[in-house]
Parts: structure tokens; C-alpha cells; sequence
């Protein structure tokens, strides 16, 4: 895969029907996460986004709150991306 323009894109060739370009795999999975949300998801998120100084609550809980959506605006803001505080995985 590659990056472009900050999302993960994977080429692909298709022999048997002629196509030969790149695609987003979101187009094929994603799942939202946001207020509200909870699991392994929401602490691997918040590991990463601790890990980049924007989660900065004690504890990685698994759950989707206030405290998560500010630092997922705050990375959003920081990497210049739409502030949505919606994180797509």
C-alpha cells in the first residue's frame, strides 16, 4: 500500500477483466468510531493518539467520551483534516 493524501491506498491489478489502478480498502470495510463507542478499537486509538500527546487522560478506558473526540479534533486540526471528531478505521 501507499499513502496519498494521508489515507492508505493499495494498487490492484485485475488480469482478467482490465484493470489496472488503486483503491481506498475503505471502500470495502470501515467502521466508524465515535461517541458512545467502546472496545479494543477505542483503546488502540487512544494508545495512538496518547502515544501523540492528544489523548492525555491517565488511562486508555476503551470508551468513546468527551475526552476522546477533543483529541481526535485535535489530531484532525494538527494534520489539517476535516474536524469531524469521527475516527474511521
Amino acid at each position: 500500500g501507499f499513502l496519498k493524501s494521508g489515507k492508505l491506498f493499495y494498487e490492484v491489478v485485475d488480469y482478467d477483466n482490465g484493470y489496472n489502478g488503486c483503491v481506498d480498502p475503505a471502500q470495502f470495510y470501515s467502521k466508524e468510531l465515535t461517541l458512545g463507542s467502546r472496545g479494543d478499537d477505542v483503546v488502540k486509538l487512544q494508545k495512538m493518539l496518547k502515544a501523540k500527546g492528544f489523548f492525555t487522560y491517565p488511562t486508555c478506558t476503551g470508551y468513546y467520551g468527551e475526552i476522546t473526540a477533543k483529541a481526535v479534533t485535535d489530531f484532525q486540526k494538527a494534520n489539517k483534516l476535516p474536524l469531524t471528531g469521527v475516527w474511521t478505521i
